[in-house]
């Protein structure tokens, strides 16, 4: 098998329980009409992160061994943890970035068995998030956690010193990766701590040719009837195969988040790693025409599930 895409689970949401409200100074407002993308806010700071995936606010959980936390957020039928702390700077430091690499290693080092260390976080990441520094960290948990989540994605975000420690859970390997990475990819971008303006309207899922407006990797009904006529070209030489597949593999685990345009430099650049990776003619064609129809990095997203399930089946002999 070159690519195995999981089956989106998308199950009847039933009417859910009064939401618990949540601390002091702290909101979780919906901002779509079904609640699937919320807007999480700290007024103490004028931070906020609008979240995918239908957000619910609970009571923060308490252990030997389990760091304090201000507030925290879990999702509907998705198996990710989120939990947010404020603490003030304690004394001068030599820089901000100083402070955050520094709290992040620290912090890191006490909840696994691994090495790790700390890195800043990309210079554009700092920038979108309105901060003066930031450091990042991904580690495996010394020990699961009272949900079961085995691996913790570590940010501190530093501003006229006050430190934000924000840490998602998840069940690393055993997760939905397709879901993840849209996850991750969204929720790295929408972190803002700016108290002019935290607090909005927030939207993550663009109109798209491919994918609903979800987290789940749902294929539009034209998109899904498309995929065994799709299965029946997408059957290739091994090689052929095993390229395709690692190449969809990394469309979907980019890093772009949903919204962001896809520019006709970066689609050349995927017309020409498929020219690399496939020879088939009838399947490099298509590959080429459903490329065109992308504009954003959820329908890139959306096209390589689509495609990934299409050489999935082919590698199982199912066609129409």
């Amino acid at each position: 098998m070159f690519f195995i895409i999981p089956i989106p689970r998308i199950r009847v949401r039933p009417r859910p329980a009064p939401p618990r409200p949540p601390p002091a100074h702290f909101a979780l407002a919906p901002t779509t009409q079904d609640g699937e993308t919320a807007l999480f806010s700290d007024a103490r700071i004028g931070f906020s992160h609008a979240l995918p995936g239908w957000p619910q606010a609970t009571a923060v959980t308490a252990g030997p061994g389990e760091p304090p936390a201000d507030a925290m957020i879990q999702f509907w039928d998705f198996p990710m943890w989120l939990r947010y702390r404020v603490e003030k700077m304690s004394g001068p430091a030599p820089s901000a970035m100083h402070v955050a690499v520094d709290w992040a290693t620290r912090y890191a080092v006490n909840r696994t068995r691994t090495q790790v260390q700390a890195a800043p976080a990309r210079p554009d990441r700092v920038a979108t998030w309105y901060v003066d520094a930031a450091a990042v960290a991904s580690y495996p948990l010394a020990q699961p956690d009272s949900y079961g989540a085995t691996h913790e994605d570590l940010t501190v975000l530093v501003r006229h010193g006050t430190l934000l420690t924000v840490t998602r859970r998840h069940a690393g390997a055993a997760e939905d990766w397709v879901r993840h990475a849209a996850f991750r990819a969204a929720v790295e971008a929408t972190m803002l701590w700016n108290p002019q303006r935290f607090k909005y309207e927030a939207r993550i899922w663009p109109p798209s040719t491919y994918l609903e407006s979800i987290l789940v990797p749902a294929l539009l009904p034209a998109r899904q009837a498309a995929v065994p006529g799709l299965a029946s070209a997408m059957r290739l030489p091994d090689a052929e195969g095993q390229r395709l597949g690692d190449l969809l593999r990394a469309m979907i685990e980019g890093d772009a988040p949903p919204w962001q345009a896809v520019t006709p430099e970066e689609r050349e650049r995927w017309r020409q790693a498929f020219f690399g990776a496939v020879k088939t003619p009838h399947a490099l064609g298509l590959l080429q025409q459903g490329l065109a129809d992308v504009q954003t990095a959820h329908d890139l997203r959306g096209f390589a599930v689509m495609t990934g399930m299409a050489l999935a089946q082919a590698a199982q002999g199912v066609s129409a």
